[in-house]
């Protein structure tokens, strides 16, 4: 845990050590996922759901003690210029992970395509195969789509699959294939094909799951394919279900007023919801939620809006929170529209 606390430093060199822990533990508050977006830090949140503050703040000591970080009187921890580089196969893997937005549909969607690839691979060929799923959610839609595609399923994934793998990096592509079931084949465990330098905790978790996401990032850019129709079974699975709910009221036009009287929640809620639906979403509408007299007055600021603090900004200046928040969200995913 050491090692990947301080590759999460390399590229970001300051950070606040309480709220990274409860980024890491996959906590969905506002304050904490805008944070993520600030700080770059999206890719690794939720990734150690059980790990506890005890054994995080241990590994912090641990690395202050070893003059490879250095603690400020606010909280934020330095990486010194002791700090160690990690391997080069290890940045691949920290600058590969999407967890937020594949945290548990990447999981699910990876699992679900390797039992369509083996169904379809056995179809006609062996009636009593061991499948790899045995779950509803996974074998109806693998059934609906032999139902549907019958033979002609096994070479359209195959076309789809070679033209996914070769897309990814050859390593990533080869991993993959490796651990694919099908007829005559037996899929090897994700251990079996990581490198020796990948195999300590929590690399061999972590190498798995990055090479998964980069996949399943290609698979839900081409949602008309087999693997991207298959996805979108468990794509909203990432989201929060509530704010889907707000965001849907929204996109058939209901006023602020309605959306809180329908959904009997407080203003701050749906500014949580907004705000989730700005991070997640590149088409999110953001000068429909922005107050124009705060706009006003963030336009005139100086500095990077990114590193603007709400109460500095608010105890010189009236400013909307939501309207605050949604404008750093938008300067740092550069959409001009606020500006």
């Amino acid at each position: 845990m050491d090692e990947f606390i301080l590759g999460i430093f390399e590229n970001r060199p300051v950070l606040k050590g309480t709220t990274l822990y409860q980024l890491l533990v996959g906590r969905r508050t506002s304050s904490v996922l805008v944070y993520g977006c600030l700080a770059d830090l999206l890719p690794f949140w939720g990734l150690f759901p059980r790990m506890s503050e005890a054994a995080y703040s241990q590994a912090l000591d641990r690395l202050e003690a070893d003059g490879r970080l250095k603690k400020d009187s606010t909280g934020f921890y330095h990486k010194t210029t002791a700090g160690s580089s990690l391997s080069t196969e290890k940045q691949e893997v920290l600058a590969a992970l999407d967890n937020f937005r594949f945290n548990k549909s990447g999981e699910l969607g990876w699992r679900l395509i390797r039992l369509a690839i083996q169904t379809a691979s056995e179809y006609r060929r062996k009636k009593n195969f061991v499948p790899l799923e045995t779950a509803p959610h996974y074998t109806e839609p693998v059934r609906e789509l032999i139902r549907r595609l019958d033979i002609s399923a096994r070479k359209l994934l195959y076309d789809e699959l070679s033209g996914f793998f070769s897309a990814l990096p050859e390593p990533v592509a080869d991993n993959l294939a490796a651990c694919l079931t099908g007829h005559q084949i037996n899929g090897k465990a994700d251990y079996q094909t990581l490198s020796d330098g990948l195999l300590d905790s929590p690399w061999r978790e972590l190498a798995p799951r990055s090479q998964r996401q980069q996949f399943m990032k290609l698979v839900a850019e081409q949602p008309t394919t087999i693997c991207g129709r298959l996805y979108l079974s468990f794509a909203h699975l990432d989201a929060n279900q509530s704010g889907l709910v707000t965001r849907r009221l929204f996109q058939e036009g209901v006023s602020m007023a309605e959306v809180m009287k329908q959904r009997r929640l407080k203003q701050g809620t749906i500014n949580d919801h907004l705000i989730e639906w700005a991070l997640a979403d590149s088409e999110f509408p953001y000068r429909r939620f922005c107050e124009e007299d705060t706009l006003q007055v963030l336009r005139d600021l100086p500095g990077d809006p990114v590193v603007w603090r709400y109460s500095d900004t608010a105890s010189e200046k009236a400013v909307d929170y939501r309207t605050f928040v949604l404008y750093q969200i938008a300067a740092k995913k550069k959409v001009t529209e606020c500006f």
